[in-house]
């Protein structure tokens, strides 16, 4: 049985390379790196969520999520809210041009 999930496994792999290697049919589409794919698919499932909370869904470091979401905020896919509370908090959300980049 373990067999066959790894052969499923090597499909999806090389299925995701062809995907990347060709990048993008729609040339309004951003082209965004794998980090940057992994945090707005989370940020599509998750109407905002804390760098933290994205660090632990996606499995990046939280170290190297600050400027994945920098990166993604200048090219104008997410904001980043302060937390009106206690001014340290953030939330990230994606803004329309990110999700209609996602739906692209």
């Amino acid at each position: 049985m373990t067999v066959r999930w790894a052969d499923l496994a090597d499909l999806i792999l090389i299925v995701a390379r062809e995907i990347q290697f060709r990048g993008y049919s729609d040339e309004r589409a951003v082209q965004l790196s794998q980090s940057e794919g992994m945090v707005m698919r989370h940020l599509v499932l998750h109407a905002s969520a804390t760098p933290s909370q994205i660090a632990a869904a996606t499995g990046l470091q939280r170290t190297n999520v600050s400027p994945v979401l920098r990166d993604l905020e200048t090219k104008g896919l997410i904001e980043r809210h302060v937390d009106p509370q206690d001014r340290r908090g953030v939330s990230v959300h994606r803004t329309r041009r990110g999700a209609e980049n996602y739906a692209l």
